[in-house]
């Protein structure tokens, strides 16, 4: 191998691993925010559909992952709260094709929204790269599933 090139290779490396230290770009987690921002108010109004509510149940699975991993505090009562809200969503989404959060539901669910908001601004790439494909193993995308985080 040519040493320039190899020089190349070790560079682009290094430059990768730099990255992913690295928090999120502003906005990248500013368009992630709106998007999560989005299906909290389409569901607080009652107007949510199951993406809605499977992008809230990504975002409440992130924040509790994240704050394992030391990136913002939760509590169990919270987690459970909002596993709480979520499956009750589901339930009566499946049920009637209604898709929304009741109010203590939405409450809690919020407050994991802002959570998950901050966790964005401070954890570096890899973190949130490495919890979202350990959350993606366990929520089949727009199956409807809900599994317990």
């Amino acid at each position: 191998m040519n040493p320039h090139k190899r020089s190349r290779s070790v560079v682009e490396v290094l430059e990768a691993i730099k990255a992913s230290l690295l928090p999120l770009p502003d906005l990248l987690v500013e368009s992630l925010s709106l998007r999560h921002h989005i299906a909290l108010e389409m569901m607080r109004l009652g107007m949510g559909s199951s993406e809605h509510l499977h992008t809230l149940m990504k975002v409440v699975a992130l924040a509790g992952v994240l704050a394992d991993d030391g990136y913002g505090q939760l509590s169990q009562e919270d987690r459970l709260a909002a596993q709480d809200a979520a499956q009750a969503a589901l339930l009566h989404g499946q049920e009637l094709g209604k898709w929304f959060l009741a109010a203590d539901g939405f409450d809690i669910i919020a407050k994991m929204v802002s959570l998950h908001d901050e966790q964005l601004r401070i954890a570096p790439f890899a973190a949130v790269f490495t919890a979202g494909k350990q959350i993606d193993q366990s929520i089949p995308p727009q199956t409807g599933a809900y599994l317990t985080w």
